[in-house]
């Protein structure tokens, strides 16, 4: 081979070489690429917030549940602070703001007041910290509550997005394989719905779903089978695909509310046992008569069902989200009862760990007896073959300015193996949550494990 050849192919090799690099090297494409790529209820609490509780300072912690898979293993913690810059340095644009003024409930009245656009079209998000700790990812962001409360959907999606891509690396599985498999799983559960046409379901799954691309596929899909007349699918709690394919933004509130306003109220018994009504009285002020579907289980229903009395006849009903959805499926039929309240004029939204199975089997179970919607999350958005990891992003700390003393987060639900507790020691972690018990009239003490 004369020499010219011999250099053409180191020349041809150089190149291939430095392809490779930069194939390999090319950095995952961004989760988040709106910053209403989150719940509709992260605006609608933050807003609230903005009007009610504008000084509160809060931290949101990261927790992987699902302790027996180590997400340190996966290496995340430089591309996980990559996607978290990323989104620090977005901005709504005009199209955004002018969509979200647009929004109205049936009543006619905007959901959001032309201040509160304002100031989310220029906020500016604080930067998480990032690091591995026990073989777990440890993520936490600290600052004015109005800002922190939008990182908890951006982090979940973040993590499970680089979680599920890091899997399907490791196991050599393809995205193209990925994707039929997970079109196959959605089409049969399409096809059990279709069956029971007067099965009434939201996406609920923006924030453990697999990541963003596979999620459109799973909207689009839904749109195709069902429409948009809202019918059977009513909507998605996605605000921006929401707004990108002409869907219904879904959303209320979540235990965040509750747990903040009842930590920085703790130092009081009295205070503290108030507060979940404080929350139900100026949430029914800012949003009545549309948004009204109250989250039951923060303290325990028995706590519950003594605040919502005054409530329960102008609220639309009730959204389940831990504790077994047949016993509170009865519960709520039997409450209403009793209040003198037709059970069939109120909601029950499932949104607790739901597969097909459960929402046929609690359609079937309740139907006719009170109004049926499920908030269809993880099993709808991240069933493509791999186990879905369950993750949470919860208050840890907050207290009510700059300069006031820090309180504890505490959330009891009604699965008391799911408490959680904003702190690390075992000791102080059960005192909280037995004094939680307490006042909010939990019932006996029992073993606890929670989950912080």
């Amino acid at each position: 081979m004369d020499l010219p050849r011999i250099l053409l192919a180191i020349s041809i090799a150089i190149a291939f070489f430095y392809v490779y690099r930069s194939i390999k090297n090319t950095p995952l494409e961004y989760e988040i690429k709106s910053l209403i790529d989150l719940d509709f209820y992260k605006l609608t609490m933050a807003q609230f917030i903005w009007k009610y509780f504008p000084k509160v300072q809060v931290t949101l912690a990261f927790k992987n549940r699902h302790t027996h898979i180590p997400l340190a293993e996966y290496k995340l913690v430089d591309e996980t602070n990559r996607q978290f810059s990323h989104i620090c340095q977005m901005h709504n644009g005009e199209d955004v703001i002018s969509y979200l003024a647009r929004l109205k409930g049936r009543s006619g009245k905007n959901y959001f007041e032309k201040g509160f656009l304002r100031f989310f079209k220029n906020i500016q998000l604080p930067m998480p910290t990032v690091h591995t700790e026990n073989g777990q990812l440890n993520i936490e962001v600290t600052g004015n509550w109005v800002v922190v409360t939008i990182w908890e959907t951006f982090i979940m999606s973040v993590v499970n997005a680089l979680y599920v891509k890091a899997l399907m690396k490791k196991r050599g599985v393809t995205e193209k394989t990925t994707f039929a498999e997970g079109l196959k799983r959605l089409r049969i559960k399409i096809d059990i719905l279709l069956a029971h046409p007067d099965i009434k379901f939201i996406h609920f799954g923006t924030r453990r779903r697999a990541y963003r691309k596979w999620d459109i596929i799973v909207h689009k899909t839904l749109t195709e089978a069902f429409g948009k007349t809202g019918k059977q699918f009513l909507g998605t709690s996605n605000v921006h695909l929401a707004m990108e394919l002409g869907l219904t933004p879904v959303g209320t509130f979540a235990h965040e509310l509750f747990m903040v306003v009842a930590a920085i109220n703790s130092a009081h018994p009295k205070s503290l046992r108030m507060s979940q009504r404080t929350i139900l009285v100026l949430w029914e002020e800012m949003y009545g008569p549309d948004l009204l579907t109250a989250l039951s289980d923060t303290f325990g229903t028995v706590a519950f069902f003594k605040d919502f009395k005054e409530f329960a006849v102008g609220w639309a009903g009730v959204r389940h989200d831990s504790g077994d959805p047949f016993v509170f499926g009865r519960k709520i039929i039997e409450y209403y009862n009793k209040l003198g309240i037709d059970p069939k004029t109120k909601i029950i939204v499932y949104s607790d760990g739901l597969d097909i199975e459960v929402i046929v089997a609690l359609w079937n179970e309740f139907h006719g007896q009170i109004n049926l919607l499920f908030g269809w999350g993880t099993n709808l958005s991240n069933d493509i073959g791999f186990d879905a990891i369950s993750i949470v992003v919860k208050p840890i700390m907050a207290r009510e300015d700059e300069n006031a003393q820090w309180f504890i987060c505490c959330k009891l639900t009604d699965n008391i193996q799911k408490a959680i507790c904003g702190t690390n020691d075992e000791e102080l972690k059960k005192q909280i949550i037995e004094f939680y018990m307490l006042v909010f009239e939990y019932g006996e003490f029992v073993d606890i494990v929670p989950t912080y």
